[in-house]
């Protein structure tokens, strides 16, 4: 069928997933880069670096990697895939360098939050980490998502006391959250020693 149609990569991506499976690994990639070369469609390519980076193919992840920035550099994608793949290698600074740029261009959310508290407690950074959510917090006072990670950092270096205040700055955003309304009740009882 990928004969038949060379411009199609379906077929070509059909072809390398059953190589992959079947432990032909070589020829799973071949096809899978045909069918990036044909479409430039960047899932491919990021599909084809996790592959190779699975598989221990660290020539081609470069490889790859340099033929993603070639043809997407300014991709929010490629820059999500720089990051994981720098935690993965534990290249912590290199993952903190990419994590604060990619917030400092304006992408801001909860998975990026929590690779950036991830990073910078592996790196033992967690109170520039506190200061750059509590800045986006003052900045966007009504998303609770920034409250409630303050609290959970607060409550992993065991300053409870901190982070039941911001887990009572959540409960004033979202008034209804029973979740929400359970941990400030539990944290509450372990703070203030009710019997």
């Amino acid at each position: 069928i990928a004969n038949d149609f060379p411009n199609l990569t379906e077929p070509l991506l059909a072809l390398g997933s059953v190589n992959i499976k079947k432990d032909k690994f070589t020829d799973g990639i071949f096809f899978i880069e045909k069918a990036y070369k044909i479409s430039n469609d960047e899932s491919i390519i990021n599909q084809l670096i996790q592959i190779c980076k699975k598989l221990s193919y660290n020539d081609l992840v470069e490889k790859y990697l340099i033929t993603y920035k070639r043809n997407h550099s300014e991709s929010v994608s490629l820059k999500y895939l720089k990051i994981n793949l720098a935690i993965e290698d534990s290249q912590f600074y290199y993952a903190l360098k990419l994590l604060k740029e990619l917030i400092n261009s304006g992408e801001v959310n909860l998975n990026l939050l929590e690779k950036l508290i991830y990073v910078s407690k592996n790196l033992n950074r967690l109170n520039d980490t506190f200061k750059l959510i509590e800045d986006l917090h003052f900045k966007d006072s009504q998303n609770i998502i920034y409250p409630l990670l303050l609290a959970e950092i607060e409550l992993s270096q065991k300053n409870q006391k901190e982070a039941l205040n911001w887990f009572l700055n959540s409960l004033n955003i979202d008034k209804l959250n029973i979740n929400l309304r359970h941990q400030v009740a539990n944290l509450s009882e372990s703070v203030f020693n009710y019997s």
